[in-house]
C-alpha cells in the first residue's frame, strides 16, 4: 500500500516536546535565558515555533520545564553514592554531562538571569544538596557543608566551561577530582 502524499504528516507530540526541551537546555546554556528566543529553540529542531505555546504555554513555562528536567544523575550520586566518593563522581559527572552542553551546572549558569528560574533552581539545590546530601552528613551545619560542595563544583564547571582558565580547561578530570576529594574531605566530615 502506497502513503497517501495529501494527507499531513503526524507529528509525534512527546518526541517533539523533549527535543524542545533539549534545544531549551543547549540554548539556554550557551546563550543564557536573557539572549534565548523561542525562535531559535524552534529553529533547532526545526519546527513550528508556535508549537512551543501548544506544549508549554509560554516561553518562561518552556524555560522552566527544561531546567526542572534538566538533572543529570547529580542527585543519585547526592543520595546514595558513598559519602568519601561524592565529590569525585559528582565532578566527573558534572563536567562530563557540562562538555556536552547538556548538564545540569552549564543550565543553571546560564539561566541565572531569570527570576522565575532562578527560583526553580534554588529548589534544585535545596532539594539535591541542602537536603539530599546534607542529609547524610554526620556532625553540624550539615546543610551548609553541602552547599559548598555544590558551591565548589559550579566553581569548577563556570571556570572550566565557561572562563576556560587554562589549567583547569586543560587538566584531565581525574585530576580535579583527586584535588577537589582533598579539598573537601574536612567539610564531608570525614577528615
Amino acid at each position: 500500500m502506497v502513503a497517501d502524499e495529501s494527507q499531513p504528516r503526524r507529528r509525534d507530540a512527546a518526541a517533539t516536546r523533549n527535543a524542545l526541551l533539549a534545544a531549551t537546555r543547549v540554548l539556554l546554556g550557551q546563550q543564557g535565558a536573557a539572549q534565548t528566543t523561542t525562535r531559535d529553540i524552534a529553529a533547532v529542531v526545526g519546527v513550528n515555533q508556535a508549537l512551543i505555546n501548544r506544549y508549554f504555554g509560554s516561553k518562561e513555562a518552556l524555560f522552566i520545564e527544561a531546567v526542572r528536567t534538566g538533572g543529570s544523575a547529580a542527585e543519585s550520586i547526592a543520595t546514595s553514592a558513598p559519602l568519601d566518593e561524592v565529590p569525585a563522581a559528582m565532578l566527573h559527572e558534572v563536567l562530563e554531562v557540562t562538555a556536552s552542553g547538556t548538564g545540569t551546572l552549564e543550565l543553571l549558569a546560564g539561566a541565572l538571569n531569570n527570576e522565575t528560574i532562578t527560583a526553580v533552581i534554588r529548589d534544585m539545590i535545596e532539594t539535591t544538596f541542602t537536603k539530599g546530601f546534607g542529609n547524610r552528613l554526620p556532625g553540624p551545619d550539615a546543610a551548609l557543608r553541602a552547599e559548598l560542595l555544590d558551591a565548589l563544583l559550579l566553581g569548577v564547571v563556570v571556570m572550566r566551561q565557561k572562563i576556560a582558565t587554562p589549567a583547569l580547561a586543560q587538566a584531565d578530570v581525574d585530576t580535579i577530582a583527586d584535588y577537589v576529594t582533598r579539598m573537601v574531605r574536612p567539610v564531608l566530615g570525614s577528615d
